[in-house]
């Protein structure tokens, strides 16, 4: 009994370990990030920021963008309604009302610079 007890303790253990190293996709920061071509880049997590250039893993891959090209940023967040809005609760959660918005359109390139270093301190990336 007591080495049936032994396993079941060390699986629990090992399992446990299992899923806190892998997060969910709702606790990693999943960004929407706007270029000045019009093209969207969806789902993508920040990496780092190189000189002029920002690293975002996306659907598996790691791509360079251009600060010179990016003129917008959305942290998106997870959609849950809140039982006290009701349908204005659900309406917001669906269109991205707890989401953080970054418009960069007007900002010179040192200054993108600034708000790129300013939301990797604030949102570190997961390894």
């Amino acid at each position: 009994m007591y080495r049936a007890l032994l396993i079941t303790g060390v699986f629990g253990w090992f399992i446990s370990g299992q899923l806190q190293a892998q997060s969910p996709w709702y606790a990693r920061d999943r960004w929407q990030l706007e270029l000045s071509t019009g093209a969207m880049v969806f789902e993508c997590q920040l990496r780092e920021r190189r000189g002029d250039n920002l690293l975002v893993a996306e659907a598996g891959s790691v791509r360079s963008i251009p600060l010179s090209t990016l003129t917008g940023m959305r942290l998106l967040r997870p959609a849950a309604k809140t039982v006290a809005g009701g349908a204005r609760g659900t309406f917001g959660a669906l269109a991205g009302a707890d989401d953080e918005v970054y418009q960069l359109t007007l900002l010179s390139l040192p200054e993108r610079r600034v708000v790129v270093d300013t939301l990797l301190r604030r949102h570190p990336p997961h390894s």
